[in-house]
């Protein structure tokens, strides 16, 4: 199923009752941020025909993927310019208030842009701002149903990063609890990744700090990520590959290549992280081939890897 026809459909039925019943009898929770469980059991119908499969049939289960676009709805609205007093939050939760008065106290001002980065909803509902909390609770809807999302944005499309996943909302929830054996990705990748979303939190808070503002480290170490992730159309990797990207990227040995503007989404960007795995096939066959069978890495595994990786840039 193409999951926007069917919140076509349910906006379409939506008008309808607005017609017959009023706007503020349909949707006002909604435009003020509350909760629909109208539209959570509409979209658990759907989930539900993800199925898991008896013996007869081959067993094991059906992975449902949702894909839905939010095109337009993160800024750029008539609302932007807009800055808010604390005055202005007086009909708000007290805990909204306490975070409005953090931001006053450190002189950052109470605009939209400011408030959406750290979840603080917006006092007055313009039309633009009712437009995007209809359809983020949309979103958030078919979130609290999932095992995880992965978010692709145009902003990061638009400058250049493959793939465009926005690292601070992308989050899986398989093997998340002690009761459960289920794993989202493969140990090896996991204890290199481990601090990766902090770590790009971090960097996207101080970019733009200028040269020698002691952010200049934190801003390499994700471009140096980015690089090592980066995959063009067609690219396929291994499982040890990857890990290979990784350690480089991890052990701080592709930051002279990001000096160059070997960067991710260019030819030279691309060529640097090739060379280096096809070096490390070449010397340590058997390390890269105990990660691609086991799925893990063992402490021999990556010591190995690790100096015929430093050797390479050596």
């Amino acid at each position: 199923d193409d999951i926007d026809q069917h919140k076509m459909f349910w906006d379409w039925t939506t008008r309808i009752l607005i017609d017959i019943y009023g706007l503020n009898a349909v949707v006002m929770d909604d435009t003020n941020g509350g909760a629909s469980s109208e539209m959570r059991g509409f979209y658990s119908s759907l989930i539900q025909r993800a199925v898991q499969f008896n013996e007869k049939n081959g067993g094991g289960s059906m992975t449902l993927s949702l894909l839905t676009n939010l095109q337009g709805q993160f800024g750029g609205g008539d609302d932007e310019s807009t800055v808010f007093s604390v005055d202005d939050f007086a009909e708000s939760s007290e805990k909204v208030r306490q975070r409005v008065s953090m931001l006053v106290n450190k002189n950052i001002p109470l605009t939209p842009q400011n408030l959406r980065k750290i979840q603080i909803p917006l006092p007055v509902a313009s039309e633009s701002e009712k437009k995007r909390r209809l359809a983020l609770q949309h979103i958030d809807d078919l979130i609290s149903m999932s095992d995880g999302q992965i978010w692709l944005d145009e902003n990061l499309y638009n400058k250049g990063q493959r793939p465009a996943v926005d690292a601070q909302r992308s989050i899986t929830r398989v093997g998340i609890g002690a009761d459960t054996n289920s794993r989202a990705d493969a140990p090896a990748l996991r204890s290199l990744a481990g601090g990766l979303r902090f770590d790009f939190a971090q960097a996207d808070s101080l970019d733009g700090a200028g040269t020698n503002s002691g952010a200049d480290k934190q801003i390499m170490k994700k471009k140096a990520y980015l690089l090592a992730m980066h995959q063009g159309p067609g690219e396929e990797r291994t499982l040890s590959d990857n890990c290979v990207a990784m350690m480089a990227a991890s052990m701080r040995l592709l930051d002279s290549a990001i000096r160059d503007g070997h960067i991710a989404g260019t030819r030279e960007g691309q060529a640097t992280i090739q060379a280096l795995i096809e070096h490390v096939r070449k010397v340590a066959p058997d390390a890269m081939a105990e990660i691609d069978t086991t799925l893990d890495m063992s402490q021999s595994v990556k010591k190995v890897l690790e100096t015929t990786i430093r050797e390479y840039f050596s």
